[in-house]
């Protein structure tokens, strides 16, 4: 995590952008060799139930962009770019809206069916990225205690460990995928879920 960086003298260096602006992508490759990329953005539409939303379709062609156009993009770029210089990781997020449609009734299909769509991609590069020396996989998290789900009821009844996770406790799955231990790991989808749902 960024504290255990700091604790072995590595200075994170944060860079801000949209990676949907054109040229965005190629901009941040250009920047220098990159070794592991993970796609983390992703939008969950909820301020109003989609069919009653009257910009149903831009919203729609948002969460998809956003959410299965990036990774998509990035991940071409990211697998020629890291495969020319040595092989590295590629890790996507997906999450356990993509296995079992949502911890609620009202999760948003859109995002049920960007993050279903996020899980195939990892395979489908996964296969592709490989001989390059590129290991594709992604992580599934169940709900996680941010400001944005400070807002949703979730019923604890639900989750066997009694809490939603921790951001850090996702983290670290997707730091091993990025180190030598996850070498055999190619195309994989790992839970992370808190005994929620079982793939």
């Amino acid at each position: 995590t960024c504290a255990d960086l700091i604790a072995h003298n590595v200075v994170p260096e944060t860079v801000q952008g949209d990676l949907l602006t054109p040229g965005a992508i190629a901009r941040l490759f250009a920047s220098g060799p990159v070794r592991a990329v993970v796609h983390c953005a992703g939008i969950v539409p909820t301020q109003i139930p989609w069919d009653q939303d009257p910009n149903w379709e831009a919203r729609f062609a948002r969460t998809m962009a956003v959410n299965v156009r990036l990774p998509i993009e990035l991940g071409h770029a990211g697998i020629a770019h890291m495969a020319g210089n040595g092989g590295g990781r590629l890790i996507l997020i997906g999450s356990l809206a993509g296995w079992h449609g949502g911890t609620l009734t009202t999760t948003p299909p859109d995002y049920v069916t960007s993050k279903g769509g996020l899980h195939a991609l990892v395979r489908l590069l996964a296969r592709k990225a490989a001989p390059g020396g590129v290991l594709v996989n992604g992580v599934a998290p169940g709900p996680v205690v941010t400001p944005f789900s400070a807002n949703i009821d979730f019923p604890r009844e639900n989750f066997p460990l009694g809490r939603m996770a921790t951001a850090e406790e996702i983290a670290w799955p997707i730091a091993f995928l990025c180190t030598k231990g996850a070498s055999n790991f190619c195309g994989e989808i790992v839970n992370v879920n808190g005994g929620v749902f079982f793939a």
